[in-house]
């Protein structure tokens, strides 16, 4: 028998009507997942919705795993202030995701829903959800008591899960850098490959992805570290191996908003990497630069002559470079990153970037 409606799918809450939104509250469907992506920049290669679009598609998984949840509207903006930088990137303030953030909980709480459960798909949507998760809670508990509201948060979890399924399946988990890498190009291959241009892929700042890297980058704009705007390598993407990690992402997130929801004693997620707009140790509001100043990449420079000086080879992948005396190794891993950018950016007229620089 053909299907009467074809394409809808009965988890996406924009997708039913409103009888049968009432019937799902009544049989106890009282779960709803709320992924929170983003419009920005990936790299030459991908599409500014890819953590729109994924956000969906693992809140589907979420909501399946789940067994009793439906999936609201993903909220496809998001906190992405650091990617500024490159064209076309859409962000909210922190204050503005608060907003919205509160207004679904509210609407949702007021349907009767009982559990609501954020899931970024953006990392730079983590340390903003977790920091208001307090007041989203308050402003549930204005409605009903009994609504429960919580955040995965766990980026790092997500990465690392990245990393151990690209291993496992191709040998190539050091292309993972968290950012329209292997990993993200290879979900979208397998969710929208018409809209993957596969032949402009190239390589960004690889390395691991540590705290100090990911602050840097939220202080000082993507483009700072990545002029491609690319952390980690797609090359090598596939859509069978974007199929796994969204099940295998989807899988960790669902177990553990499963084990909050069933009151199971579960770690929380190590401090988030906060967004522009959060207050971060160390490091001044509103001192994001979308590129590298003059002043930069002289110092950049100079550092690169010291390297050049001690024959440190760019070209080596080790990570061990940093082990003996002289530069810090946070400072070379920063010098081999801008390296690469000067390079990409600057260096097409050698006279004139002589005449630049001193």
């Amino acid at each position: 028998m053909q299907d009467p409606y074809p394409g809808l799918n009965p988890l996406l809450l924009e997708h039913l009507t409103w009888p049968e939104i009432e019937m799902e509250i009544t049989r106890g469907t009282t779960t709803v997942v709320i992924p929170v992506g983003s419009i920005e920049q990936h790299g030459p290669h991908l599409p500014l919705l890819v953590d729109a679009a994924r956000g969906t598609a693992i809140g589907l998984r979420v909501a399946e795993s789940l067994g009793d949840a439906l999936v609201a509207p993903t909220i496809r903006v998001g906190c992405s202030e650091h990617h500024m930088g490159f064209a076309g990137t859409v962000s909210l303030r922190p204050e503005t995701l608060e907003a919205l953030c509160r207004d679904y909980v509210v609407s949702l709480a007021r349907h009767g829903f009982l559990d609501l459960h954020f899931v970024p798909s953006h990392g730079g949507n983590f340390g903003p959800l977790q920091g208001m998760l307090p007041r989203l809670r308050a402003a549930a508990a204005e409605v009903n008591p009994e609504v429960r509201v919580e955040v995965f948060a766990d980026l790092l979890g997500v990465i690392a899960v990245w990393r151990w399924v690209v291993e496992e399946e191709t040998g190539l988990g050091s292309r993972v850098g968290g950012h329209a890498d292997i990993a993200e190009s290879s979900e979208m291959l397998h969710l929208l490959p018409w809209l993957v241009r596969v032949e402009r892929a190239e390589k960004g700042r690889v390395g691991e992805l540590d705290r100090k890297a990911v602050e840097r980058i939220f202080s000082r704009g993507l483009r700072a570290v990545s002029p491609g705007g690319v952390l980690g390598d797609p090359r090598g993407m596939d859509g069978a191996l974007g199929a796994k990690l969204l099940d295998a992402t989807s899988k960790l997130i669902a177990e553990w908003l499963r084990d909050r929801r069933e009151g199971a004693d579960v770690e929380e997620a190590e401090e988030p990497y906060p967004a522009p707009g959060v207050a971060v140790p160390g490091i001044p509001e509103g001192s994001i630069e979308a590129e590298p100043t003059d002043d930069d990449m002289k110092e950049i420079l100079k550092e690169l002559e010291e390297l050049d000086a001690r024959g440190f080879d760019f070209d080596d992948d080790s990570d061990d470079f940093g082990d003996e005396g002289g530069l810090d190794g946070d400072i070379l891993d920063e010098a081999e990153s801008l390296e690469d950018a000067f390079a990409h950016e600057h260096l097409d007229d050698d006279e004139d970037d002589e005449d630049r620089y001193g």
